[in-house]
């Protein structure tokens, strides 16, 4: 998949792809977040999903879970509007039972899941 492949390889400041969708990575020392944002134009959950699909293959996640709603950022005059995708910097193992949430992705033969 090409999209995993811009992952793997997506420079420090971000990258902007063709569909007008810009990604950025910002670690911590606990978590990871990758911003999906874009002028004028809220990223779908669509987008999101499969930009959260990748980033678990590209980077070997088990968990991953996005924000609730999008956010809005004003930019040299341009709404810039911005869903995050967020996961543990460091490998966890799910210790307590998956909750009653409907995961945003499932991955049965991996067991691995994207929470809303």
């Amino acid at each position: 998949m090409e999209l995993v492949k811009v992952l793997k390889e997506m420079p420090t400041k971000g990258v902007r792809l063709t569909n007008g969708l810009a990604l950025r990575l910002a670690r911590d020392a606990a978590i990871v977040t990758l911003s999906c944002s874009r002028v004028e134009v809220v990223p779908s959950p669509i987008e999101v999903k499969v930009v959260a699909e990748a980033a678990a293959e590209a980077f070997g996640l088990e968990v991953v879970w996005s924000e609730d709603a999008a956010s809005s950022v004003m930019v040299d005059g341009s709404q810039h509007w911005v869903r995050r995708l967020f996961w543990p910097r460091d490998r966890v193992s799910v210790v307590y039972p998956l909750p009653v949430q409907q995961p945003l992705i499932e991955i049965e033969d991996e067991k691995k899941h994207v929470y809303e």
